[in-house]
């Protein structure tokens, strides 16, 4: 059985997990560790990650490689989250990083770790208990998702990390009246302009994952005397209120002695339980599940997708990624039939020439990804759509996607008119070489595709494809004439071409006779 590793490099500490697994039902955890390095301290506000802490987070790195070995781990993937994301010197400190330990660290956005969050939560959910929200209050940053029916339908990533609230509205102890009332008026305000409707549903299950929620519930529950009605599966609403309100005027040796505090957490546990109350109150939550499950085990099953064949896992991770991308389009008005279709043409031609690109389902879900989102940029400017597509979809968090993919997408996008993929581009330029060439190839796949949708009215619903020595044959299932596509998808044919060597001809089924329309690839032109 395969042996995965995970490593989560937080703003309060940096985790660790090696399980060996087949399938979800299967996972068993070898090894679990955490160190406290606090990579958050100073750069909420705005200060670069120091020297001191580098060293401190390498040493810590290189340890748990060498557990990595120990266990035989083949694959692994190691995150960062919310402090790396925003430290002005995290380029450095990833290169850094990666010198020193060999460990390639992966700075993910706030929306994928919402994902991954409730994806590992999930193993302890059944999907038959309707709408269920999970919780996640971090030490930078709080991901809050919703998944109704075993299906991801919302998430969002709040800055209301316990350690960024401590260094911003702590600054004595116990907590003055006046900096609680600041803490509380931006947990509120964060909370007002980004959860909207997510607050109005009603939900039969609330689940909190992370240190934090679960350093709150634990001494709740082992205060069993002053809170009687909240259990180990279901901490009380009442019960964090008044938790929070004694947390609030205590000192950190008080808080520290508490039952059930870990003692290096005591420090940001007040901002933490203001965040927590503040959240079930805004969600009309009677109560919240303490979960010990959450980022590490998502990242751990999007490593068992990725290298198994576990079909329900890939459905739901390919439906989750779908509506993500579907909803992001809809913020920039796509014209979602045309862009459906053209996806649609682009995975069926993907799908007929495997002997020829030699890729495989990785690269097929970059493909849709980019034919969903090809004309973000519209929105822009219709002239140099392809050019905002790629920075607007550069720039976004896609749910599902690493950053490379992330750009690998938006490279297709920018190709899929116009120019062709060039050096000179730096964009184009930044990809390894492999990336570049599964680049060129889905930029012209979907190239033809768009042009076999001139119309925007799908009369070519479908295409099949004969692949000869010397040529690509496209059959069309065209409902009506087709002869503006044809032309227009010859004149864009010149990069798959280019990567085939062969030129793409096309066969109508409208037409009188079913002529063979081609044009040499020295002859086509950029559209």
């Amino acid at each position: 059985m395969p042996v995965y590793g995970v490593i989560d490099v937080g703003s309060n500490a940096i985790k660790l997990k090696v399980a060996r697994c087949e399938a979800p039902a299967t996972i068993e955890t070898l090894c679990d560790e955490r160190e406290a390095v606090r990579l958050g301290v100073g750069v909420f506000r705005g200060k670069p990650i120091s020297r001191e802490t580098v060293r401190a987070a390498a040493a810590v790195l290189t340890r748990f490689e060498k557990l990595f070995e120990s266990h035989g781990v083949k694959q692994y993937r190691a995150v960062a989250t919310s402090a790396m994301r925003e430290a002005p010197n995290r380029h450095s400190v990833i290169e850094e990083i990666r010198e020193r330990t060999g460990i390639s660290l992966e700075v993910i956005s706030g929306s994928e770790e919402a994902r991954l969050i409730q994806v590992g939560t999930s193993l302890d959910v059944n999907a038959a208990q309707g709408s269920v929200l999970f919780i996640d209050v971090g030490g930078g940053s709080c991901e809050i998702s919703v998944r109704e029916g075993g299906d991801l339908k919302d998430l969002c990533s709040l800055a209301l990390g316990a350690v960024r609230l401590t260094e911003n509205f702590v600054s004595s102890d116990p907590i003055s009246s006046d900096d609680h009332r600041k803490l509380k008026d931006y947990i509120y305000s964060e909370l007002r302009n980004n959860v909207g409707m997510m607050a109005r549903r009603s939900y039969e299950l609330a689940i909190g994952t992370a240190g934090t929620i679960n350093a709150i519930c634990e001494s709740i529950v082992a205060q069993r005397e002053l809170y009687p009605s909240s259990t180990a599966s279901a901490v009380r609403y009442a019960s964090v209120s008044s938790f929070h309100r004694r947390l609030r005027q205590m000192k950190l040796e008080d808080r520290k002695a508490l039952p059930g505090m870990a003692s290096n957490r005591a420090d940001i546990i007040v901002a933490g339980a203001a965040v927590l109350k503040y959240i079930m109150k805004t969600f009309h939550l009677e109560a919240i599940r303490p979960s010990k499950r959450g980022l590490r085990d998502g990242v751990l099953l999007d490593l068992l997708l990725r290298h198994t064949r576990d079909t329900r896992l890939e459905r739901e991770f390919h439906r989750a990624r779908r509506d993500a991308l579907v909803r992001f389009g809809d913020r920039f008005a796509v014209p979602r039939a045309h862009t459906d279709h053209v996806t649609h043409l682009a995975l069926r031609l993907f799908d007929q020439l495997p002997s020829l690109h030699k890729l495989g389902e990785h690269e097929r879900g970059l493909l849709e990804a980019a034919g969903l989102l090809h004309e973000v940029g519209r929105a822009v400017n219709y002239g140099s759509m392809h050019k905002h597509s790629y920075y607007i979809i550069r720039n976004a968090e896609l749910t599902g996607f690493t950053q490379d993919e992330i750009a690998m997408i938006a490279n297709v996008a920018r190709y899929h008119r116009r120019s062709d993929p060039s050096m000179k581009h730096e964009n184009y330029a930044a990809l390894s070489p492999r990336q570049r060439s599964v680049v060129r190839w889905l930029a012209g796949i979907l190239r033809v595709a768009d042009g076999l949708d001139r119309h925007h009215d799908a009369r070519v619903r479908d295409l099949h494809v004969r692949v000869t020595p010397k040529s690509i044959l496209l059959d069309l299932d065209n409902e009506y004439e087709a002869e503006l596509e044809i032309w227009s998808s010859q004149r864009k044919a010149g990069l798959l071409e280019e990567v085939a060597e062969r030129v793409v001809e096309y066969r109508e089924k409208a037409a009188p006779e079913r002529k063979v329309h081609t044009q040499p690839p020295s002859t086509a032109v950029k559209h």
